[in-house]
């Protein structure tokens, strides 16, 4: 589930949000739907697409929890991002590569849990295959994603899709 588009108001205040470090801006994304979406993942432990680590210390927070936080629901902040790439930085292909630099922390579980896997923008998706593909095998027992923005594929981008393993 998205809950924009990604137009270019949206990417004002996602940049002015993340980039700018205006943290103020955190509650306006979800503040509108806050109770349709504590009523309908209610039942569910929200685990956040990571930041570098560095990133969110340079930041002072993780700009995906901070955002989801008012949702009230169990945060397990299991996903570890191992390496600074920047996906806005990287064609198509290359963002696919993000699986190998996306890892699991074992000191916690997800085993029966019903997890809501959260990011702020899905660009190509790729993020969110790899969340998944870590909570499957880690024995996750129902999967949901929810995203502040989805921005539309290019024409060139849904031809390469082809040539892209699937889940």
């Amino acid at each position: 589930m998205t809950i924009y588009e990604y137009d270019e108001y949206m990417k004002t205040k996602i940049f002015t949000y993340k980039g700018c470090l205006d943290y103020e801006l955190k509650d306006m994304f979800i503040s509108p739907f806050l109770l349709e979406i504590r009523l309908r993942f209610s039942d569910y432990s929200i685990v956040p697409i990571p930041s570098y680590v560095e990133d969110d210390k340079k930041r002072g927070y993780n700009n995906v929890i901070e955002i989801f936080k008012s949702l009230k629901l169990p945060i397990i902040n299991c996903l570890i991002k191992t390496k600074d790439i920047k996906q806005k930085e990287q064609n198509y292909e290359h963002r696919q590569e993000i699986k190998k630099y996306i890892e699991f922390n074992y000191k916690y579980s997800v085993k029966n849990k019903k997890i809501l896997i959260v990011d702020d923008i899905i660009t190509t998706g790729a993020s969110m295959r790899a969340a998944i593909a870590l909570m499957r095998n880690n024995g996750a027992k129902d999967i949901k994603i929810l995203s502040i923005a989805k921005r539309e594929l290019t024409e060139d981008e849904i031809l390469n899709m082809k040539n892209i393993k699937k889940l």
